[in-house]
């Protein structure tokens, strides 16, 4: 009985640390073009009451860019689509965060290359 009662506990806290997970996953393509570039995003995020946004944003050291797009809690879309064009040659880092009022709670990145003309 003890031996049930405690793998009942276990399950219970399992399920509730994976309901407080947070993620957000990047998806970029294509990784490698030619100036000047097109770039299709697409994220995804796991809803959660304090989410505010996500921000979206790339360096290649000569050149940068930023996307805000606004999330509502729970109620948020889980995917959101971002285009970037004409991009200039460089190797460029992405990170996608998804923010609250205070902080920011997930992230991911991927690593891109535009390739100049010659």
């Amino acid at each position: 009985m003890r031996a049930w009662l405690l793998g009942l506990g276990l399950v219970a806290l399992s399920a509730q640390a994976q309901a407080n997970v947070r993620s957000i996953q990047l998806h970029l393509t294509p990784l490698v073009s030619f100036e000047p570039a097109f770039w299709r995003m697409r994220v995804i995020v796991t809803p959660q009451a304090d989410q505010r946004a996500v921000r979206i944003e790339t360096d290649s050291g000569g050149f940068g860019r930023v996307t805000e797009l606004p999330l509502d809690g729970l109620g948020g879309p889980k995917v959101l689509w971002v285009e970037w064009k004409d991009l200039p040659g460089g190797v460029y880092l992405v990170v996608a965060r998804v923010l609250t009022d205070r902080s920011v709670v997930a992230e991911d990145r991927q690593q891109a290359r535009v390739v100049p003309r010659p």
